[in-house]
């Protein structure tokens, strides 16, 4: 009687230790598969904070680069060319009161056309550093001139049209200048890779959103999307997305090229 007791007890001790290793081992493998997930969000949460801190940076530079280019172009237009423009009027002021030699003159002439080039030049870099008209007359009309002026030099055919006014006219003038970036980067892309001959951007709305399309009749990617993510849409890509804006892409050998920029219109009406 006695042994049965004690092997009853022994198996009872048995039973009780087995169960407690087992609910000990569970224990660790739950706190131990929690550590694990509370260590895989953490890691998440810092690298999705190390992006963001990333992004924000990105923009604050993209910003004072922005600012920059407003400072020294108002620099330029200003000094350098109020400058110049002083310097061409006194040298037509003098030049008729000296009789001089027909070299002379030629001398003379030549210098009014260096000059006249270099105070073109001098404008030409201040416009490209910041848009003329943008904050007086908005995206559209900043865009057509531009478009005019590299249709001219270039000899392409670019159409510019706009079928929402109003809501165009409410972009805030980061989104406008935003905009206005990535058009010419687009138009810089064309003209040299695309070998297209015409180019269009159209300005409207779809839905809740204002709409830009920019396309070209060029040559298209050869191999299709995968290698339209290059250094020049990358910086669209940054632009776009610092003002919420977003973007897809349609292109293909032979296909052309189009690049359709998407900004909430409830976006612009809340600022």
């Amino acid at each position: 009687m006695e042994v049965q007791s004690l092997d009853e007890r022994t198996l009872s001790i048995i039973i009780l230790g087995s169960g407690g290793a087992l609910l000990l081992s569970a224990s660790v493998i739950f706190f131990f598969i929690r550590y694990q997930r509370k260590t895989q969000l953490q890691k998440e949460e810092l690298l999705k904070a190390e992006l963001g801190f990333k992004q924000q940076l990105l923009y604050a530079n993209i910003r004072s680069q922005e600012e920059e280019r407003v400072r020294l172009s108002k620099e330029l237009h200003d000094h350098v060319g109020g400058t110049l423009s002083v310097l061409r009027f006194m040298i037509d002021q003098f030049d008729p009161v000296l009789p001089g030699k027909a070299g002379e003159q030629d001398t003379i002439h030549t210098y009014k056309e260096m000059m006249d080039s270099v105070i073109d030049d001098v404008r030409h870099i201040s416009h490209a550093m910041a848009p003329p008209g943008l904050a007086l007359w908005g995206l559209h009309e900043a865009v057509l001139a531009l478009c005019e002026k590299i249709s001219r030099s270039s000899g392409k055919e670019i159409r510019v049209g706009c079928e929402s006014q109003e809501l165009v006219k409410c972009l805030p003038f980061d989104h406008a200048l935003a905009l206005y970036r990535v058009i010419q980067e687009l138009i810089t892309n064309t003209l040299k890779h695309a070998s297209a001959k015409t180019i269009s951007i159209v300005m409207g709305s779809s839905d809740d959103r204002l709409s830009v399309v920019y396309s070209d009749d060029g040559i298209g990617a050869a191999g299709g999307l995968n290698t339209t993510k290059g250094t020049g849409i990358q910086n669209i890509e940054n632009r776009l997305l610092m003002i919420g804006a977003t973007y897809d892409i349609k292109t293909g050998p032979g296909q052309g090229f189009v690049l359709t920029m998407h900004v909430p219109v409830e976006q612009l009406k809340n600022r």
